[in-house]
């Protein structure tokens, strides 16, 4: 019965996880630039901001069932987050790096 439990609880926490949000991201080139997407579950905004305006907030465009695209310049390395309905949001990501103000940003490398 404890094992039983166990299981149901662990399905719990992954499927909120899951489904509330979770967010892949993901990068690809376009030619002139770079694409980067993020998949998030039923966003109303989405904003991009980057290191490489000094953190000017960039409207994504929606792209399918929540999913989010913005262009921004390639071949530079950039750290970044997003807010989404207004909030700041750091996704899950491999380099990370403190901000000014107490939290994190993700880091995007071309070595990536």
């Amino acid at each position: 019965m404890r094992k039983r439990a166990l299981f149901t609880l662990a399905a719990a926490f992954f499927l909120s996880g899951f489904w509330s949000g979770c967010a892949p991201h993901y990068f690809r080139d376009s030619g002139d630039g770079m694409r980067v997407y993020l998949k998030y579950n039923g966003a109303k905004t989405v904003y991009f901001a980057s290191s490489l305006d000094r953190f000017r907030l960039h409207e994504a465009k929606p792209e399918g069932r929540d999913t989010w695209v913005v262009e921004v310049p390639g071949g530079k390395d950039f750290s970044y987050f997003y807010v989404i309905d207004g909030r700041p949001y750091v996704p899950p990501c491999p380099l990370t790096e403190k901000d000014d103000f107490g939290s994190k940003n993700c880091v995007y490398t071309g070595r990536m």
